[in-house]
């Protein structure tokens, strides 16, 4: 999509997170341990059937002290995969390198799907705002009659 223009959906991580260790493995262990009960929908054991991947759906909230925003960049540089792989839309199948099975370090935060969050929000308005004022304040081009 080469005339797009796109909002990459906040990521976060931890400075001190168990990047070992995924959020498929984390729940899994607490299952195991009976610390959480499975996820049965009609009679379908979810959590036997799916991966879980750490990323979620609605509006992404910084999650608390210790946690730092992830670009999309940054990851990219550290994995070597393509900040979005060719044919895909940014989403939290980005960056195979860093997932373990489809499932994110416990670590890192992954995208939301869904609304962005505010300070993603915040950094667009910014820039929209400026230009919307500037284009508004300019004086009308002269128009010709032939």
């Amino acid at each position: 999509m080469p005339d797009a223009a796109w909002v990459l959906d906040a990521m976060y991580e931890h400075e001190h997170g168990p990047a070992d260790m995924s959020h498929h493995e984390y729940h899994q262990a607490r299952l195991a341990d009976g610390s959480i009960e499975p996820h049965v929908v009609a009679g379908i054991n979810l959590d036997a059937e799916s991966v879980a991947t750490g990323g979620g759906l609605g509006r992404a909230e910084h999650p608390g002290p210790g946690w730092r925003r992830l670009r999309w960049a940054a990851l990219a540089r550290r994995t070597g995969d393509p900040i979005v792989p060719e044919g895909l839309l940014s989403c939290y199948r980005c960056f195979p390198s860093a997932t373990k099975d489809g499932s994110w370090p416990l670590s890192i935060a992954p995208p939301t799907e869904g609304s962005m969050d505010r300070e993603t929000w915040d950094q667009l308005i910014a820039p929209l705002s400026s230009t919307a004022r500037t284009a508004r304040t300019l004086p009308a081009l002269p128009t010709t009659t032939r």
